[in-house]
């Protein structure tokens, strides 16, 4: 027999009434037994799943804190009263929750807002030295802004030739195009790119 994991034991040990421990360790230890002749590794996360199986109120042992069920009252008492005190000043509770909404709202909205930003060309190894180029066109307002990621195609070659701190450049469009594979042809929509993209 492999030696069982000994946390998921230790675990069991910890929560397990006195007067089921043996019964069920020597249960859960048996069928670790058994499953280890075909398979060790299915046989240890076996035995992690029947341990949790038994961690059940049935099996477990009172709690040894020094809060005990009269603090589930005390608990229970002081949102009753939170409950009582809202309903007789309801304009400040409402200010209050509100307040606490819109806070949590605008953390939550910042927090998608900074991981839709960082996600860009996350898969690329050095996404910090990468660079887009915009086109400015005055007089041209679109969606609040005249800048556009519309560039020339010859542009891309004509950087690195003529700068030396472009080490790369690549170009990307946006292409609805008739494919044919095996005599099928199919329109696609997708985004286009040369070689140097990666």
């Amino acid at each position: 027999m492999k030696r069982p994991p000994h946390r998921a034991l230790r675990f069991l040990r910890w929560f397990c009434k006195e007067d089921y421990l043996e019964e069920v360790e020597g249960d859960v230890l048996e069928i670790y037994d058994e499953q280890c002749k075909t398979s060790p590794r299915k046989a240890r996360w076996g035995l992690l799943w029947n341990v949790l199986r038994h961690f059940h109120p049935v099996f477990m042992k009172k709690p040894t804190t020094p809060w005990n069920i009269t603090s589930l009252g005390m608990l229970h008492n002081y949102f009753k009263v939170a409950w009582r005190s809202a309903q007789k000043q309801w304009l400040y509770a409402t200010i209050n929750l509100g307040g606490l909404a819109l806070g949590l709202t605008c953390f939550i909205l910042v927090l998608i807002y900074l991981k839709h930003e960082n996600s860009y060309d996350r898969f690329l190894q050095n996404s910090s030295q990468v660079y887009r180029v915009y086109q400015k066109q005055l007089g041209n307002e679109h969606m609040g802004t005249d800048l556009f990621a519309v560039t020339p195609y010859r542009l891309a070659p004509a950087m690195t030739a003529e700068y030396p701190e472009v080490v790369q450049a690549t170009s990307v469009r946006e292409e609805n195009a008739l494919l044919a594979q095996d005599g099928k042809s199919f329109l696609e929509s997708g985004y286009m790119a040369d070689s140097h993209f990666f």
